[in-house]
């Protein structure tokens, strides 16, 4: 076994550019604003070196246009597009002067001086974490080498615990965000050479939370997205009482995702995929060039995985789900595997360590859960043992799937369906006493959320049958040790119905979308955004909102929360 014999783990490094003086029309141009995440000035490093910096211009309303790692005088390494880079560099056993830089599109220069020595010590480099305390997600970023094996690297593999293994991947260089709760972790990195070798690091870690954010909704009528920031659970819009900061996105768009890293977000509408970079200072979304087409028909939900190196899109039309690629410096989507199911596909999510992908149909009297593995390396889909699973006494109209810790959660008809997440082949087995009931009098729920600590499912619907109408939160109870669900207990919330939920990383918040039923005006209905805590008897309570979002007649809506200031 060989074992690096210097700590990799570094404080954060940061870089503030200098402001020039730059009079235009008697103003004053700051410079951007350039933050170098890895690696840290004066590190000894193993290659291949990671790279990773963000940059914003505050000044400038056009935002970041590129930036790129010079390894010397003259010699470019890497050039990319937009406000984020993120990528490994081959560099031999030596001394470098690196420089990041960054140029935005008002004419403004950043650059910082990132002094490095390469060394030829057999042995894991773990570049991020890069301090003592982590935030959820936490990101993973290493590279492995060993010069007395010329055939190279073999695979990499994080450890979370011991015989707990979330991710494992075929090459010499691991990045990757892993799904963990708050708390101290003993975490450990192997690599696994072509001689028969294996490397190691292992490190302690406190893994945190962070209170501030930005959360995003989908106008389908308006064709765009909105924005808002939380801060501590409390939603607010930036442009205080006036329409939210809004932007553009296609015609009916009903759905988006965000990469666990806060850096990109999705979404998916009639005219395809819109990717934009995330502003780390607002959170403005600026549209990265080309929309990625539709590659099957009727979009039906686009999420990103718990590890941020790809994008799953289910295809109702087509009863397809296509595997994106995630460039992990502009948020480039490549189309790298399809697979073709049946029955009216309505809904994809992954497990909550990111291994595996499931997919659920809407067909009349015979719904059925698809379950694959994720192949790291490429995307791939193999199913999983067993797969189709078909939900039983006959359950119909198949509604969302959520997943917590090893379990995934189906909601069909008017009951909940669990099921046990086998951790080391991702096959499903049925949760004692499932399926649940819930208090919805509806029959096709279009949202739910089990939440990460493990405690609740919580679906909201509502019923159109009384005037005024009438819109519900329910919650179950998830028992420890098992899965299954206790009783379910209902909360109405007037004529507010919400068909989309999502949680904060803290798993204190919950955040909705929905529709104000009781002040439509010829079936026209608001849509708006709030916020909830959660009680101590686990009651959801009115935290912010409702904040309208600028829309109406909005059926279907998506939302998702960005975690700030990326990793």
């Amino acid at each position: 076994m060989f074992l690096k014999l210097t700590n990799p783990l570094r404080l954060l490094t940061s870089s503030i550019a200098l402001t020039i003086p730059l009079f235009l029309a008697l103003t004053a141009q700051a410079a951007p604003t350039l933050v170098v995440l890895s690696p840290g000035t004066g590190s000894f490093d193993g290659a291949p070196v990671f790279y990773e910096a963000y940059a914003t211009s505050p000044s400038c309303a056009f935002g970041i246009s590129a930036m790129r790692i010079y390894t010397a005088p003259g010699v470019s390494a890497y050039t990319t597009s937009g406000a984020h880079i993120e990528t490994f560099i081959n560099l031999k056993p030596g001394r470098y002067n690196t420089v990041v830089q960054a140029w935005d599109n008002c004419g403004g220069v950043a650059k910082t001086n990132v002094s490095i020595t390469v060394n030829s010590t057999a042995g894991v480099t773990v570049y991020m974490p890069n301090g003592p305390v982590g935030n959820v997600p936490n990101h993973f970023a290493a590279s492995a080498v060993n010069p007395a094996c010329p055939a190279g690297i073999a695979a990499m593999r994080l450890y979370t615990a011991n015989n707990t293994t979330p991710y494992t991947v075929h090459s010499n260089q691991l990045n990757a965000f892993v799904n963990v709760n708050p708390g101290n972790y003993y975490f450990t990195v192997l690599a696994y050479d072509k001689c028969g070798h294996v490397l190691k690091f292992a490190f302690n870690q406190f893994v945190t939370t962070s209170g501030q954010g930005y959360f995003y909704t989908t106008n389908k009528r308006l064709g765009n997205v909105a924005e808002f920031q939380f801060n501590d659970g409390k939603l607010t819009n930036p442009n205080g009482s006036g329409h939210p900061p809004l932007f553009p996105a296609g015609a009916n768009v009903t759905s988006i995702a965000v990469d666990p890293g806060g850096w990109f977000a999705y979404a998916l509408s009639d005219k395809g995929i819109t990717t934009y970079q995330i502003n780390q200072n607002n959170g403005a979304l600026m549209m990265m060039p080309g929309v990625v087409s539709l590659n099957g028909q009727g979009p039906a939900e686009i999420i990103a995985d718990p590890n941020g190196n790809f994008v799953f899109v289910a295809y109702h039309g087509s009863n397809t789900v296509s595997t994106y690629k995630v460039n992990r410096s502009t948020g480039a989507l490549l189309n790298t595997s399809i697979v073709q199911l049946s029955g009216g596909i309505v809904g994809v999510h992954t497990d909550f360590t990111g291994q595996y992908v499931y997919a659920i149909n809407q067909n009349f009297n015979s719904t059925q859960i698809f379950g694959y593995r994720i192949n790291f390396d490429n995307g791939g889909l193999s199913a999983v043992p067993g797969s189709p699973y078909a939900l039983p006494n006959n359950a119909h109209l198949g509604g969302p799937l959520t997943s917590t810790k090893n379990y995934l959660y189906a909601v069909a008809a008017s009951s909940i369906y669990g099921y046990a997440v086998n951790y080391g082949t991702g096959a499903l087995t049925a949760l004692p006493g499932s399926p649940f009931g819930y208090a919805s009098p509806f029959l096709n729920p279009q949202s739910a959320l089990a939440d990460s600590r493990g405690r609740y499912v919580w679906t909201a619907d509502a019923s159109t049958d009384s005037a005024p109408a009438e819109g519900w939160f329910t919650r179950n109870d998830i028992m420890s040790g098992t899965g299954s669900l206790g009783p379910f207990y209902d909360t109405q919330t007037g004529g507010l119905a919400y068909p989309a939920i999502v949680e904060d990383p803290s798993g204190l918040y919950l955040y909705t979308w929905g529709v104000d039923q009781n002040n439509c005006f010829s079936n026209n209905c608001p849509a708006l955004v709030s916020s909830w805590t959660i009680s101590s008897n686990g009651d959801p309570v009115l935290l912010s909102g409702p904040l309208k979002t600028g829309d109406q007649n909005a059926l279907l809506g998506g939302i998702a929360i960005a975690k700030k200031f990326g990793d």
